[in-house]
């Protein structure tokens, strides 16, 4: 039984054991619901050992929690800060994410015509934070070749972390570091960790939302691919926006529902991430962010889906402001445009009145209301 497990736990900081620590904590958190960036790792505990005081450590020391139970596997932590009181000292650590706010270093023999490979990009991202390689999950290889060469201006000076946001951005998912110390992009919709909790509280549900549609926008460069309404449909601002790209994320997550939900209190025997949990009632749910509590009967845990916005007005005005600003420089283009009345085929007769009335429709395909 879970509840009669009995787990020890050994602390080591650059392979020195702590004899005496305490308030483990242990936190992992996406940006939002998994549309972008970086799934980055915490740790905190307190210390009551004299001989770590002061300066024993330096930054960026490696942190190891070792479990007795060798089906339980802890990465490692690097410190980041510390607050020293007399004996007592708090430790503030990350996973190897953190090391990412380091600058790249890029050559001009990388770039050509002032352009780079993302497969270099990615690559260098991979080197500077001492990643073993970088990889996808799901379809994320068909989407980053959607992408192909990048301007020099959006990389040089960069770190990591900024690029890696703008990638997973723009792709619509989010970064991982696995195991095999391997970075991993996994497109939205999809979990690349998954676990089974049985011992745990109330689930609380909350909203629900499915995409059928993006809008995908640099500026005034707008796209769209897929059908729906403005609940249905994921905005996404990136100055890698390009009709390809918008295409292939909208095929990657047509029908995708997220749905979020809340469990304050759980007992695991396992030490997990986010991604799907099935859980006691057979339901298997995808999890944004963790905190565990690793203890002598097992690891302690909250977990949730962060909530979509409930601003539907708010969110359903910016997307129709988008599709407003599409049309109006569809019709000062020159272009086809699908608007509410069918497809029309503009052909710009004022360039200083960008209004529907101010141009000749060419042709048009009215739909039957």
């Amino acid at each position: 039984m879970l509840c009669r497990a009995v787990f020890s736990w050994k602390l080591y900081i650059d392979d020195v054991e702590i004899p005496s620590f305490s308030d483990l904590k242990i936190s992992y958190a996406m940006n939002g619901i998994g549309t972008s960036g970086v799934l980055t790792g915490t740790m905190s505990f307190k210390t009551y050992y004299k001989a770590i005081s002061g300066n024993a450590f330096p930054w960026c020391s490696v942190v190891k929690l070792i479990c007795n139970d060798e089906t339980i596997t802890v990465p490692e932590f690097y410190v980041r800060n510390r607050t020293v009181e007399e004996d007592i000292t708090l430790w503030d650590c990350s996973d190897k994410m953190g090391k990412t706010d380091e600058p790249v270093e890029f050559s001009d023999a990388y770039f050509i015509d002032e352009k780079i490979s993302s497969e270099n990009v990615l690559s260098l991202c991979a080197l500077t934070c001492q990643f073993d390689s970088y990889a996808f999950a799901g379809n994320g290889t068909d989407i980053l070749s959607k992408i192909g060469n990048i301007s020099q201006s959006l990389v040089v000076g960069k770190t990591v972390r900024e690029i890696l946001d703008m990638y997973a951005t723009a792709m619509c998912g989010y970064w991982v570091c696995d195991a095999k110390n391997k970075l991993i992009f996994t497109p939205f919709g999809t979990a690349y960790y998954g676990t089974t909790l049985n011992c745990h509280a109330q689930i609380i549900e909350g909203g629900t939302r499915t995409y059928t549609k993006v809008i995908m926008y640099n500026g005034d460069e707008i796209y769209t691919s897929g059908e729906g309404n403005a609940r249905e449909t994921l905005m996404i601002s990136t100055p890698l926006a390009s009709q390809e790209l918008c295409s292939a994320v909208c095929a990657s997550i047509c029908n995708v529902t997220y749905t979020s939900w809340s469990c304050e209190n759980g007992l695991s025997s396992y030490y997990f991430y986010p991604g799907d949990i099935f859980f006691s009632d057979a339901e298997v749910r995808f999890c944004t962010s963790v905190t565990l509590y690793p203890s002598a009967v097992g690891i302690f845990f909250s977990a949730e889906a962060t909530n979509v916005s409930e601003d539907e007005y708010a969110y359903v005005n910016q997307v129709n402001r988008q599709l407003k600003r599409k049309l109006e420089l569809d019709v000062r283009n020159g272009n086809m445009a699908i608007t509410k009345k069918g497809i029309k085929i503009f052909a710009n007769k004022n360039e200083s009145d960008i209004s529907e009335e101010s141009t000749t429709v060419i042709s048009v395909f009215k739909s039957e209301e």
